[in-house]
């Protein structure tokens, strides 16, 4: 995700043109602003192929240009420190990097915070649906 690759076909998600990332996301009701997300980008090519190859987002696409994103957290499992045995004081938690817990989390996945989210502006023979 740090690259900006495609989590389709690990190229560029990069609008050349425009410098904007690609960025298709379950569609929340919300169109534009700041978001967060934990799924990588799509670049323009795939996402007509990540729409039809998953049921969720054949129901709930939304495409969007991101201007930039910056790492905000971790999900993982928060263990609590120097008390044996060694077990999961909270699973599956949002834990911030400035927070206290970052240093006592096993991480499974990076959050990260959408600056400047646009809707992708569709042309009429572009197969996505918003």
């Amino acid at each position: 995700m740090d690259k900006r690759l495609c989590q389709v076909c690990a190229g560029s998600a990069v609008d050349q043109e425009t410098g904007r990332i690609w960025w298709l996301l379950s569609s929340s009701g919300e169109e534009t602003g700041d978001g967060f997300t934990n799924a990588p980008p799509t670049c323009r090519a795939c996402i007509p192929a990540a729409i039809s190859q998953c049921s969720h987002l054949r129901q709930n696409a939304a495409v969007f240009t991101v201007g930039a994103y910056y790492p905000y957290a971790v999900r993982g499992d928060v263990f609590l420190p120097y008390l044996p045995p060694v077990v999961p004081f909270e699973r599956n938690a949002l834990v911030r990097f400035d927070g206290y817990d970052i240093t006592h989390c096993v991480a499974r996945e990076l959050v990260v915070r959408l600056h400047d989210v646009q809707p992708a502006v569709t042309q009429g023979d572009t197969p996505w649906a918003g």
